[in-house]
């Protein structure tokens, strides 16, 4: 089954993969020759396509999985967070119940 949520994942928009096997891009600028994180008023275009990217993802996997194992991920903010999770709860081998429900 969690092959097929990956399959279903990359179908839907493949760089949403990239964004739950790797994490999201968090919108940084350097400042005294230091990354620091921006501020929300600071984001240009490409910084808010990677936030929507992480948004879709974790509302993808939010959408395939009941409501006890949405308690059990809800306190993880991004999705590859969740995904580590779902793997280590061993949630893809029998409690995923749907895909992309929303």
């Amino acid at each position: 089954l969690k092959e097929r949520m990956r399959v279903f994942i990359q179908s839907v928009d493949f760089k949403l993969w990239f964004v739950i096997k790797n994490g999201p891009k968090i919108p940084t600028k350097i400042v005294n020759n230091e990354e620091v994180k921006k501020s929300e008023d600071e984001y240009d275009e490409e910084d808010m396509k990677n936030l929507e990217l992480e948004a879709k993802a974790r509302n993808i996997l939010y959408c395939a999985i009941n409501q006890d194992t949405f308690e059990k991920i809800s306190k993880y903010t991004t999705s590859k967070q969740m995904w580590d999770e779902l793997d280590r709860l061993s949630i893809f081998g029998f409690k995923v119940i749907k895909l992309y429900n929303c």
